[in-house]
Order: structure tokens, then C-alpha cells, then sequence
């Protein structure tokens, strides 16, 4: 019984996550439309469950490999690799996008307002 219970606060922690990347990018789209374009409820879902495959998978070892330009920087280069893992979701998706610029100031965006949600929600 306690294991299915820990099952279940896994799929619901990952879930609450998922939405809150959701309103996140969608947010950043409705503030920055040069950016980022997401047209509907089902393309917002289906790119925040995407960037989070990514990000669980692709991100790791693009940090590793990026480990000496994140120390030349100080730790500036974090915020290049999260762009271009947002990149990669939205080309994947074929969703509508600005420049890589653009991109990075979405990211940036992203990033705030997730922290300050999964703050006001203790997630």
C-alpha cells in the first residue's frame, strides 16, 4: 500500500509541475507574442509536457558537456542551454517562434514565472 502511494504523489507531483510549465510558457507567449506562439490550450499542454521530457533528458547532458563555458561565464551559460531547450521543443512541434533572442528573453520569462508559482503553490 505505501508504495502505491508514493506512485501516486510521483504522478501527481510530476502532473502539478506540468501545469505549472504550462501556465509558465503560456504567460510568457500571452506577454512576449514576438517570442513564443502558442495558439491553443492542447499546443500549451503538449509543449510544457515536451519541455519537460527534455529538460529531464536532453538538458543533463547538454550541462555536463557545457561545464567549461558555465565555469568561463560563471554560470551565464545555464541560461543559453535552457533556451536551447526550449529551442528544441518548438521546432520539434513546429510551434510558431521568434529568433534565438526572442527565445532567451522567453526563456527568461519562463523560468520567473515558474519559480514564483511552484513558490505560491509550495511545489
Amino acid at each position: 500500500m505505501g508504495r502505491r502511494r508514493a506512485l501516486h504523489y510521483a504522478y501527481m507531483g510530476f502532473l502539478i509541475k506540468v501545469v505549472v510549465l504550462a501556465l509558465s510558457l503560456y504567460l510568457a507567449s500571452a506577454l512576449y507574442p514576438a517570442g513564443l506562439v502558442l495558439r491553443d490550450p492542447r499546443t500549451t499542454l503538449l509543449t510544457a509536457l515536451c519541455f519537460g521530457i527534455v529538460n529531464a533528458t536532453i538538458r543533463p547532458i547538454a550541462l555536463v558537456l557545457s561545464i567549461p563555458l558555465t565555469i568561463l561565464t560563471l554560470g551565464l551559460f545555464i541560461l543559453v542551454v535552457n533556451t536551447a531547450m526550449l529551442y528544441i521543443v518548438v521546432a520539434l512541434l513546429r510551434i510558431e517562434h521568434g529568433s534565438f533572442a526572442q527565445l532567451f528573453v522567453v526563456s527568461l520569462m519562463v523560468s520567473a514565472i515558474s519559480f514564483v508559482l511552484s513558490t505560491l503553490i509550495g511545489a
